[in-house]
């Protein structure tokens, strides 16, 4: 239900399955090699969930979570 963290108002629960799949792939990822450098990153033109490195090359990753099956490509879900 509603109510507040030290973080802010209580997340709905799409945000926190998002935030969780966020969690097991920077996980993942890390584990293949890659360094974290941020999450979450917000500009003016949208948010990167992942911001990572891979020896000297940066790496973007955009986290899709889906709890049903649908027709639809994810790629085809990204603006």
């Amino acid at each position: 239900a509603g109510g507040t963290t030290r973080h802010g108002p209580a997340l709905s629960e799409h945000l926190k399955r998002g935030a969780a799949a966020e969690d097991l792939a920077a996980a993942w990822l890390v584990r293949q090699g890659l360094r974290l450098l941020t999450r979450n990153f917000r500009s003016a033109r949208g948010e990167l969930d992942l911001v990572m490195a891979d020896g000297d090359e940066l790496v973007i990753i955009e986290v899709r979570c889906r709890t049903r099956p649908d027709p639809v490509h994810p790629l085809e879900t990204i603006t």
